[in-house]
């Protein structure tokens, strides 16, 4: 997919449970993905249901216990979000018992903690170095243990709430699915959000919390699952000690009351500040144990998942009536939602909605061929694959499983019912299901618009240093490849240095138009035959145009490998650039920059952006704006290939279940006419920061407020990096500073931090929190008071040191994934630091003292070069 605009993974992850993902594959590949002896179920004798599984090359454990309760299951205080307070509350101990220091006694030890709610469960997770599980065990077991709800931090994390459901609110993704539970369920509990409603929140009172805490909060309606690289005879014995001693309660299941047979369709619309229409189409489908499951499934990958989707095809590349489309079908304990949603002009809504009544009408005129179903099984395959790269995405698979099948291996059932769908299934269940009567349908609708519309339209460094190769290839392109049979899976990573780095105001948006267009075309494919070609094997192939560096990823199947490399060759050497893809992705582009204006925080970051670099080209965005992309032609796009796609400014990393010099030979043959030409890196011009403090104010419409105090901050080469590195993960975090003097003091941001954004010229860094607008002078004084601690006085080791060890889990933690690592080794090396730089990164952050902090933020951190940024909301 090119760079999609992944609209079901927003709406989805705005108000439903991530459910386990569905696996269609043979005996032979179950066999290597869940063969016996990796996956263990105990029930202690409180009722605890202990789940382990074991995942090797793997530093870091993923222990999650989840609590059989959310959103759906809080009786008679449905709709209060009293499940997703108390998420916040369980870290915060009680007024003789504190553990709300817990989140720094597990970064101490190189781990993180977190939780979150859904509509079935409630998780509290951490990660954590395999050597201090049983440590991070007994923290997670004291805190679930000892929450005595103090009066003073209910009253801040209540606050905080309340400004996420601002957040929420704002975000058109997450308020469209809000406004879709709620028109397709009037009777069962899924209509309420997970948030809760603001004047339902209000009324809570620290009783409440202890009296659902005390009815819900129970072992035997709980699951932990421990997952990574352990030894369970050994880990058991730390469970039964850690969380044995918890006592059981009558903890009943609460019957959810069922939402009767839907008979006339209902629509809800609603108008917002934004310039894009999202919409929503739904039926109801079924629960994760009905029969139907699976047909539903196919029919939800065929009509709208992936860029040769039969909606996708027509809306937005055909058509180009959408700017994207997804289709999704979510399975909970009761029955679900089977949902198409849609971003496109508010002109087209109502065209839009016609072609997807055309697409369900033809599947349920005509069978799919054999064709469609065999990718859609493969796309399946390769979604729960993907999945299962890092400990908590097993961990979650396994407790969702259990807690909505009754067995952590449920994924492993659905291999037979998948396997046998035939075309006359999915064609007879979307004449069940997708029926007029049957239609929920939401839209959000820009403001400037609405009147206009008809009323009747409604690892361990040496883990990953083995088998770490790098060559240069006679042509010049430099090719990395490591080795990891983990799973059957092969990521590949191509960079190129470029990016808005090199572009002008005039010409800006360039680069990331050539990376899309390298995808439209080439002399043997036509831009629907790529994507074909990789959806029907399970690929994923995107392009990116950054700062510094644009390039395509392409993931698959590892049994597709050679495959994957022939199609990179072919867009290497010969994109064609047809003029009609070039209308299409420059719509599809303006799309993405109108989506952009909607979010309060780009919106916040690019004022800023622009005011700290000026004439520098990193003022830019790197999509381009509106008129400077429209204005690129197809000479453009070709002179800008030739100059930047060559050989030697080249890099492609192989990461995955591949054979090195197999692989190597594969590459060679693929890139065999790709003759060398030199590249000469243009000259950026000469610039300077702001010499005077500057301060930036805009009104916005949304609710929230935005705060942002920015400086010039340091190169990816400059020896300051991570110790700027440090300085924003000290101020950023549950346990950090920023967190401490502002969100535990008063409860006013429920989104606040730091980070230091490096680039091959300076970066910048900043500190950043989302507010109401009485907070405004407030939080610019606690930024202004924790940068002046700063330069005053160095943190003291024990802080530093609790500070590095966070830094580096986070590292590690970013190397779990296939497709990250591509990437990262690509880029380091692209970049002048190596292929192996991430080596060094360990070694470089051990040897930065208290005293090199506070060097860096005297350095850094100057009044006259700062910028101050208010985006004043509404309220």
């Amino acid at each position: 997919m090119i760079k999609r605009l992944t609209l079901s993974a927003l709406f989805c992850a705005a108000f439903l449970a991530v459910l386990p993902l569905h696996i269609v594959f043979s005996a032979e590949q179950q066999q290597n993905i869940l063969k016996d002896g990796l996956t263990r179920k105990t029930v202690l004798d409180n009722g605890l249901t202990v789940i382990l599984r074991y995942r090797p090359n793997s530093e870091l454990v993923a222990c999650q216990y989840w609590v059989k309760t959310g959103s759906a299951y809080e009786g008679s205080y449905l709709g209060s979000g009293i499940s997703h307070f108390i998420e916040h509350m369980i870290f915060k101990g009680s007024e003789d018992h504190s553990t709300y220091k817990v989140a720094e006694a597990i970064e101490q030890l190189g781990g993180h903690i977190n939780a979150f709610t859904s509509q079935e469960a409630t998780n509290f997770y951490v990660k954590i170095p395999h050597e201090h599980l049983e440590k991070g065990l007994s923290f997670l077991a004291d805190a679930l243990q000892s929450a005595g709800f103090p009066e003073g931090e209910i009253i801040k994390e209540r606050e905080v709430i309340l400004r996420e459901m601002n957040m929420t609110r704002d975000d058109p993704s997450r308020e469209l699915s809000r406004l879709l539970w709620q028109t397709a369920f009037l009777h069962h509990s899924y209509r309420y959000p997970i948030i809760g409603d603001p004047a339902l929140l209000k009324k809570i009172t620290r009783q409440d919390l202890l009296t659902y805490y005390h009815s819900r909060y129970a072992p035997n309606n709980s699951v932990l699952v421990i997952v990574g690289e352990i030894n369970f005879d050994s880990v058991l014995p730390a469970v039964q000690k850690t969380f044995g001693q918890f006592a059981m309660n009558y903890a009943n299941d609460i019957p959810l009351s069922p939402e009767p047979t839907q008979l006339m369709p209902r629509s809800y619309e609603k108008t917002f500040d934004g310039t894009t229409t999202h919409a929503a189409f739904a039926f109801h489908s079924v629960a994760l144990n009905h029969q139907d499951l699976f047909a539903l499934d196919v029919l939800a990958t065929v009509l709208g998942s992936g860029n040769e989707s039969r909606l996708y095809k027509r809306l937005v590349k055909k058509e180009q009536l959408a700017y994207d489309v997804d289709c999704w079908n979510h399975t909970p304990r009761d029955k679900g939602l089977f949902g198409i949603t849609f971003v496109c002009e508010p002109e087209n809504y109502k065209r839009v909605s016609e072609i997807i009544w055309d697409e369900i009408a033809a599947i349920q005129k005509e069978e799919l061929s054999s064709k469609e179903i065999e990718k859609a099984q493969n796309q399946i395959l390769a979604r729960f694959l993907y999945g299962k790269e890092s400990p908590e995405g097993q961990a979650e698979d396994c407790a969702y499983g259990e807690i909505l099948s009754g067995t952590p291996l449920f994924s492993t059932y659905y291999i037979d019912g998948i396997s046998r769908i035939s075309a006359r299934e999915v064609k007879a269940i979307a004449s069940t299901y997708l029926l007029p009567q049957r239609l929920n349908r939401v839209a959000l609708i820009p403001q400037y618009y609405a009147e206009t519309i008809p009323a009747s339209v409604e690892r361990s460094s040496a883990a990953l240093e083995r088998n770490l190769v790098h060559y240069v290839m006679p042509n010049g392109v430099r090719l990395i490849i490591q080795e990891d049979h983990t799973l059957p899976i092969t990521s590949i990573a191509c960079v190129f240095l470029g990016g808005i780095r090199l572009e002008t105001g005039v010409n800006n948006g360039l680069i990331n138009l050539l990376a899309d267009m390298m995808l439209q075309g080439t002399h043997r494919y036509s831009s629907e035959e790529i994507f074909e070609l990789v959806e029907s094997q399970g690929g994923i192939l995107n392009s990116y145009g950054g700062y510094n560096s644009f390039g395509i990823s392409l993931k698959a199947l590892s049994k597709n490998t050679a495959e994957s490399l022939d199609l990179l060759g072919e867009i290497l050497q010969n994109p064609s650039f047809p003029d009609e893809e070039l209308s299409i992705s420059k719509k599809r582009i303006a799309g993405q920059i109108r989506l952009q204006e909607e979010d309060v925080f780009y919106e916040a970051f690019s004022l800023t952006r622009k005011e700290l670099f000026q004439k520098h080209p990193y003022s830019l965005n790197p999509l381009g704006t509106l008129q400077s992309v429209e204005a690129l032609s197809r000479d453009d796009v070709r002179a800008a290939y030739a100059k930047y796609v060559v050989p030697e400014n080249t890099v492609i990393c192989i990461v995955g279940d591949v054979e090195t010099e197999k692989v190597r030979a594969l590459v060679e043959q693929c890139l065999r006419s790709w003759k060398q030409r030199a590249f000469e890196e243009p000259r950026i011009p000469d610039w300077n920061f702001p010499k005077k403090a500057q301060t930036v104010t805009q009104k916005t419409n949304k609710s929230q407020s935005i705060v942002i105090t920015a400086f010039p901050g340091t190169q990816l080469s400059s020896k300051d990096r991570y110790s700027l590195e440090l300085i924003s993960r000290l101020l950023s975090g549950n346990s950090g500073r920023l967190f401490e003097a502002i969100r535990e003091e008063s409860g006013a941001a429920y989104t606040l931090g730091a980070l230091s954004i490096p680039g091959i010229d300076t970066g910048f860094f900043a500190l950043y929190c989302a507010t109401k607008t009485d907070k405004i002078d407030w939080i610019q004084g606690v930024f202004k008071q924790e940068l002046e601690t700063l330069r005053s006085t160095p943190p003291d080791e024990h802080e530093l040191e609790t500070t590095k060890k966070a830094f580096l889990s986070l590292e590690a933690e970013s190397f779990e994934k296939t497709q990250d690592r591509a990437l990262r080794f690509a880029l380091d090396e692209l970049y002048g630091m190596g292929y192996d730089y991430y080596l060094k990164v360990k070694e470089i952050v051990s040897t930065i003292t208290p005293q090199d902090i506070q060097k860096a933020a005297q350095t850094y951190f100057i009044e006259n070069n700062s910028v101050r940024t208010v985006l004043t909301g509404k309220e």
